[in-house]
């Protein structure tokens, strides 16, 4: 009979955890979850691969996509309603020689929606935010986590010294730079949304309009479960079963969040990741339990390894925290250690893990709750690509077992950034008299 104790990351049960953390020290829990990998290895190593069902879904996929220019634009025009972007022809020629996907970018054309709407009315609008962007950006007193990256014939400029990636992003998109037009992009370097703006209240489109956050990016309550609770499509996530929905209050982010800067008006922003229908921002792909470990002690042996001492904030005092729960008497495992687990859980942290589409990748059975929403997440299915978690967790030990007593059953970057910027390009330039 084989073992399926692996080590994770905390010495008593999540749920319990989770539970008092909340109750007692609410902002205390996403320094611990900073802490934690938020990755839970589950069962013994092995080489495992996509069943023959995913592999079939995935080759369909493949064989639908576009196979000429002609096709591609038609196919876009009946999506969208409007004419692809320009170089839209380059795009799919760099597209076809990096064997992407060409035609389901879903996830763009919703993101962009809004200010094509917005468009309608005011063709300048997007440009106008722009400029206001970077008026707001370029200063030193800038808000924390915000940069702007200029695409100017072909060439890519940014500042050195305002995130974490800047390097990174103009390397990449000097792959691909030669296919786009010229235009200046507001990213958001923090692995946090910040744009928590509802498109689907009933008053949205006007809203969108007119600038109401006097300090837009630097709205940081000290209370953010009471704060999001206040507002539109921050409370609750339907789990597309019947009428059930899950609190996000289950969301560490969402109950108490360590890192912030929000803005509630809606502007042209990147982002790594959003809450569906609370935040608003443009996705872009991004560079990066214990009653559960206590009860299943066959399924799950959890420790803490690290606490970052930056998530420790306000009232915080680390020394305690770090006694109750044994942090950083634990061996950290290499990151890549996680690709020989058969089994692997990916969960939230101080806000979306980051992590999962290596796991996706490296052929574990991916175990997944969250309450984020990451630019590749249309292209998912459950239970054929991962499977679905709760947010409190509560049915992950079912979830494991049936994965371990139904083994058989249990079994793309670049193109979609230059998507992006397309469409950026064109709404940015549609003053200028671009086609939309």
């Amino acid at each position: 009979m084989p073992s399926f104790l692996l080590p994770l990351y905390s010495p008593r049960s999540l749920m319990d955890w989770a539970s008092s953390c909340r109750s007692r020290r609410p902002r205390y829990c996403l320094a611990l979850l900073g802490g934690v990998c938020a990755l839970i290895f589950l069962a013994t190593i092995s080489n495992t691969t996509f069943p023959s069902p995913a592999k079939k879904q995935i080759n369909a996929i493949i064989a639908s996509q576009s196979k000429n220019l002609k096709q591609a634009r038609a196919r876009y025009i009946l999506k969208n309603n409007r004419p692809p972007p320009p170089n839209f022809d380059k795009w799919f020629t760099f597209a076809r020689e990096n064997k992407c996907l060409i035609d389901d970018y879903d996830q763009i054309h919703q993101d962009f929606e809004p200010f094509y709407r917005i468009w309608e009315k005011n063709s300048t609008h997007f440009q106008n935010m722009i400029r206001m962007g970077l008026d707001m950006v370029i200063p030193d007193s800038r808000p924390d986590g915000l940069t702007n990256i200029a695409i100017t014939d072909g060439k890519v400029s940014a500042p050195n010294d305002r995130t974490y990636f800047d390097n990174e992003w103009r390397d990449r998109i000097a792959k691909f730079a030669h296919i786009l037009p010229d235009m200046d992009v507001l990213v958001n370097g923090h692995d946090e949304p910040r744009v928590m703006f509802n498109t689907q209240d009933s008053d949205a489109r006007l809203a969108a309009t007119e600038l109401r956050d006097n300090k837009p990016f630097r709205i940081s309550p000290i209370n953010t479960s009471e704060f999001f609770t206040h507002h539109s499509g921050c409370s609750y996530v339907n789990d597309n079963r019947g009428f059930g929905a899950s609190s996000l209050q289950d969301v560490g982010f969402i109950h108490s969040s360590s890192s912030s800067g929000f803005t509630t008006d809606l502007w042209p922003m990147l982002s790594f990741t959003k809450i569906p229908l609370c935040f608003s921002d443009i996705l872009f792909p991004s560079q990066i339990g214990a009653a559960i470990a206590h009860a299943h002690p066959d399924l799950v042996d959890a420790q803490m390894t690290d606490f970052w001492g930056s998530y420790c904030t306000f009232d915080c005092n680390s020394e305690p925290i770090i006694e109750e729960y044994d942090i950083g008497n634990h061996h950290s495992l290499p990151r890549e250690t996680v690709h020989k687990f058969k089994y692997v859980l990916d969960i939230d942290g101080n806000t979306f893990s980051g992590r999962y589409i290596g796991l996706l990748k490296s052929g574990s059975l991916v175990f997944k709750s969250t309450g984020f929403q990451e630019y590749f997440t249309d292209w998912l299915r459950p239970y054929e690509h991962y499977i679905p978690v709760k947010l409190d967790l509560s049915d992950l030990a079912d979830r494991v077992k049936w994965a371990i007593e139904n083994e058989d059953e249990a079994r793309l970057n670049n193109c979609y950034f230059a998507a992006v910027l397309l469409e950026w390009a064109r709404l940015q330039n549609a003053a200028a008299g671009w086609a939309l």
